[in-house]
């Protein structure tokens, strides 16, 4: 029974690096105000950070996608694909 918690336990190490790894790679590419913002905070306080951005209440997915779909020039239609011009 130790040894699995001991395996746990690594393995929770390894995708929490990884979780830190792909947040600061992300950043590398952020605008200037977030880099400045995010800029020497620790772990922690960065993940806290990143995390009170997302966005909380999303819209249901069916009016998502009727929204998203309205935007297409052509209604939305994908039935046949439209041919370039």
């Amino acid at each position: 029974m130790i040894r699995q918690l001991k395996i746990v336990h690594d393995q929770a190490v390894e995708q929490r690096t990884e979780a830190m790894v792909t947040m600061k790679a992300m950043l590398v590419h952020a605008p200037d105000p977030l880099r400045n913002e995010t800029a020497g905070k620790t772990q922690i306080a960065l993940a806290r950070h990143l995390a009170a951005m997302r966005p909380r209440q999303l819209e249901a997915p069916r009016t998502h996608c009727v929204t998203h779909c309205a935007r297409w020039p052509d209604g939305g239609s994908t039935s046949t694909p439209r041919p370039r011009t």
